[in-house]
């Protein structure tokens, strides 16, 4: 029997047509990816729920087959943060995602602290804020694909 995630709860008085507007599940992807059409970003449908250090959560992404494709990888801060959503209740996620296995919890991101690169950015999920954590530290990890051009992320300066 395993547990029920916040995030496995249905979203409540949202009609169905308002449901598919900002995410699709791809069928290209075994129902495994899903799209985000505000940002264009393609995530893992269900990130793991095995807590790594950041280290390891660099390696998971890489390495992953989620729906056949082989380039995954750790989004940046900024691109996590474009799931927050502040007025959820539990997890911070739009009413409409289509997600599954996401906690309530603190989620690493590529992003590297400046001057100091013991430390990553994380978001957390449970207060839709980031800050930075050693590296060393175990979280979760949730592996993304696309948003990168010419070597810049969302959010990252010109």
């Amino acid at each position: 029997m395993s547990a029920t995630t916040f995030a496995d709860q249905p979203a409540v008085d949202h009609p169905p047509q308002d449901r598919a507007a900002r995410f699709a599940v791809l069928g290209e992807y075994n129902r495994e990816a899903v799209r985000d059409k505000r940002t264009g970003l393609v995530w893992e449908r269900s990130p793991a729920l095995e807590m790594s250090d950041w280290e390891m959560a660099q390696r998971r992404c890489s390495s992953s087959h989620a729906g056949g494709s082989t380039d995954w990888r750790v989004p940046t801060v900024q691109e996590l943060a474009t799931l927050v959503e502040p007025a959820s209740i539990e997890v911070k996620l739009p009413l409409d995602h289509p997600f599954a296995n996401v906690e309530p919890s603190i989620y690493w991101s590529s992003t590297e602290r400046r001057g100091n690169r013991a430390y990553a950015s994380f978001v957390s999920f449970s207060s839709g804020k980031s800050a930075t954590l050693e590296k060393y530290m175990p979280s979760f990890v949730w592996c993304v694909r696309g948003g990168m051009s010419e070597g810049k992320a969302i959010g990252q300066a010109q």
